[in-house]
């Protein structure tokens, strides 16, 4: 799920646990964090990398990149190779982490680190839309070492490329023997609830309520059950579920939304936000053109800008949310080239959408 973000998160690392503790972050905080693991390099990027999923703080991102271009061994050592790549796909660098990670899993002879890069390399090319590639790896992961991996990428895949019911219960039937405690608790229910969310099945917010309660700091569960709430009409849970996370664009702009469609025009939120995006356009960030179409869409009423906005996203990161926004965003600007772009490419792909048939 997420580049990091986007899809839900593949654990960077089975060694270490989540802290169950929501954060603050502050300027002091994010310094102090920092240099907790001065000596410690590997350990230090783990816990950015951990902070950033925490927090959509984009500034852990710079501070992991700069820990490691410091370094002398994150040429050298595997394991920081990975966690580089790790923080090249949050940055939408998707090609240098496709390049490290490939040479990784064809040369590594640690399972540990093998392993990792392989998931990661898996879900890069999920949220790339290259399924094809997504299902040769996968089937690299054994049934008997990896039995919850390997059914989780299967139901991915199965879901996306035509089938998403029988992805659905296939993974649903495994994930019912699985320990909430398993490292990829989360990850699982994250991906049935996008199963069921993308098959109009009645269960996709049960799954992402099961993810938030394994793991409260999970911004891909807690955005995606505020999203679902947010198309039901729910803006009571929209509110409870945002309400402390203004710092955080994707959960921001869905409280904007509900704020608008309960007939608010002109909020504290809505001008933070606008001024927030006004400032990433400034800097030529394209971190969040997800979070600024969305924005530009459903708050600002502007759907040209919206397009193309979702258009340059689209090109790298083709998840069901990035693929459903594009179309609703051409077709709120009538551009019917683009529509048609990516209605050719999902079926070419198999791919349909319980929630954008209304839409086409």
């Amino acid at each position: 799920m997420l580049a990091v973000s986007a899809q839900a998160s593949i654990p960077a690392a089975e060694s270490y646990d989540d802290t169950d503790v929501l954060l603050t972050i502050t300027d002091t905080m994010a310094a102090a964090s920092y240099n907790t693991f001065e000596d410690d390099v590997e350990s230090r990027v783990r816990e950015l990398i951990t902070l950033h999923r925490e927090t959509d703080d984009p500034r852990f991102l710079g501070y992991a990149k700069s820990a490691l271009q410091n370094s002398e061994e994150s040429g050298t050592s595997e394991d920081l190779i990975v966690l580089s790549a790790i923080v090249d796909q949050s940055l939408h660098d998707f090609d240098s982490a496709r390049t490290k990670l490939t040479d990784i899993v064809a040369s590594s002879e640690s399972k540990a680190t093998y392993l990792q890069a392989l998931t990661v390399l898996i879900n890069l090319e999920i949220v790339s839309g290259r399924y094809e590639k997504a299902g040769q790896l996968c089937a690299q992961l054994s049934e008997t070492d990896h039995p919850y991996i390997r059914a989780n990428c299967q139901a991915q895949i199965k879901a996306l490329t035509g089938d998403p019911e029988r992805g659905y219960q296939t993974l649903s039937s495994r994930a019912q023997r699985m320990p909430a405690t398993h490292p990829y608790a989360v990850f699982i229910q994250n991906t049935l609830g996008d199963i069921a969310s993308q098959a109009g099945l009645p269960d996709a917010p049960t799954h992402y309520s099961r993810a938030l309660a394994i793991d409260p700091t999970d911004l891909y569960a807690r955005t995606a059950l505020a999203d679902w709430h947010l198309e039901s009409g729910n803006f009571d849970r929209v509110e409870s579920l945002t309400r402390q996370y203004d710092d955080v664009d994707r959960l921001a702009v869905l409280r904007a939304i509900a704020q608008k469609r309960q007939g608010l025009t002109q909020t504290n939120l809505m001008e933070t936000l606008k001024q927030r995006f006004d400032e990433a356009a400034w800097r030529d960030s394209s971190l969040h053109s997800r979070d600024l179409a969305r924005y530009l869409l459903d708050v600002s009423d502007a759907p040209q800008a919206a397009l193309t906005f979702a258009y340059n996203n689209w090109a790298d990161q083709k998840e069901l949310i990035d693929t459903r926004l594009l179309i609703r965003a051409a077709k709120a600007a009538s551009d019917e080239a683009i529509t048609e772009e990516v209605t050719a490419w999902m079926e070419n792909q198999g791919q349909h959408d319980h929630q954008i048939k209304d839409v086409l």
